[in-house]
């Protein structure tokens, strides 16, 4: 009977939403801070790329860049057409207390779009999501 319940509580706790690796920052609407939360389909999603949420934008360059994925230039000039020039090249970030970044990376006519903590130290990845 232990061994169920064990079990059940093991698979209950797998299915739930979850931190992120690395604890990405987020206000908790007092005075301080909570770790975000990633529900299954979040987590799989950058999972389908090599990729954890909650890694920071170094490492989820690296990872793409072994993998063969390149910033899509593409997107890089219709979002220059519109911000000007970029901090770093590459990522677009938004400002104020929640800002968060977005960058584009491309291969073999497929897009990935990255979505990354634009307060947190690490600029952490937050989102990923795919154009068809």
């Amino acid at each position: 009977m232990r061994v169920k319940v064990a079990l059940g509580i093991a698979v209950c706790l797998a299915s739930s939403t979850a931190y992120a690796g690395d604890c990405v920052k987020i206000r908790n609407g007092k005075d301080g801070y909570d770790c975000m939360k990633f529900s299954r389909a979040e987590r799989n999603a950058a999972a389908n790329f090599g990729l954890r949420l909650g890694d920071s934008y170094k490492t989820v360059k690296h990872v793409l860049g072994r993998r063969g994925w390149v910033v899509d230039p593409d997107w890089l000039k219709r979002i220059f057409s519109y911000t000007g020039p970029l901090e770093d090249g590459e990522l677009i970030c938004g400002s104020g207390y929640d800002a968060v970044c977005s960058v584009a990376y491309t291969k073999s006519r497929k897009h990935v779009y990255l979505t990354l903590s634009g307060t947190d130290e690490e600029t952490s990845l937050i989102g990923v999501a795919t154009k068809p």
